[in-house]
């Protein structure tokens, strides 16, 4: 091994700070405790495969999501719910709960489910999310327009069908990228059915 590659070896080891660990499946929880990042494709997504599998056969079926995160990468966020909404067409109840923080792919996946749970002291951020492109002609910023009206419509129409919060008062909560929401607020919307 080379000087480098042991280095490097030993600081990963030491490192107080590992955020491949944060996204997890243990027993018939998921964990999502860090970013929607590439550790929910490679970390998240195969277990999630088996944990609805294994589940499919039980007398009466529940996955229960932790969340604790920040948000990240809508893609990442769109193959768990896929597997989710699979995991309900099993007859699988989905219960959802906040410990801390669900903040935009965060606070999609806690509408998501069957029972929406929060404890007293957590917080929810539901937002149209962040857009980054960089275009130079006309025709870039033509179709990176309407790239971006299909992300928002999408994100809306999640709300809407996982919450049944009017889309008006949709409309109108997520015009405020930091309008963060209380338990009792999101118990108003529909963004949670019980705190704990």
């Amino acid at each position: 091994m080379a000087a480098d590659s042991r280095e490097k070896a030993v600081d990963e080891e030491n490192s107080p700070y590992d955020a491949s660990q944060e996204n997890f499946i243990s027993k018939n929880n998921v964990y999502i405790l860090g970013p929607f990042d590439r550790s929910i494709s490679q970390k998240v997504i195969p277990k999630l495969v088996d944990l609805i599998e294994a589940e499919r056969h039980k007398k009466d079926p529940k996955i229960t999501v932790y969340i604790n995160s920040y948000g990240g990468a809508f893609p990442e966020l769109l193959g768990v719910l896929t597997l989710l909404q699979q995991a309900k067409d099993y007859g699988i109840k989905i219960v959802t709960v906040v410990i801390g923080r669900a903040v935009s792919c965060g606070s999609i996946l806690a509408c998501f489910g069957d029972e929406r749970k929060m404890y007293r002291h957590a917080m929810n951020l539901a937002h149209l999310g962040m857009q980054i492109d960089s275009v130079s002609t006309n025709e870039q910023i033509d179709r990176t327009s309407k790239k971006w009206k299909w992300h928002f419509k999408t994100i809306l129409d999640m709300y809407h069908e996982f919450t049944g919060c009017p889309k008006k008062k949709l409309e109108a909560l997520l015009k405020d990228d930091c309008g963060w929401l209380t338990p009792d607020e999101c118990m108003q919307l529909g963004f949670a059915t019980e705190i704990i």
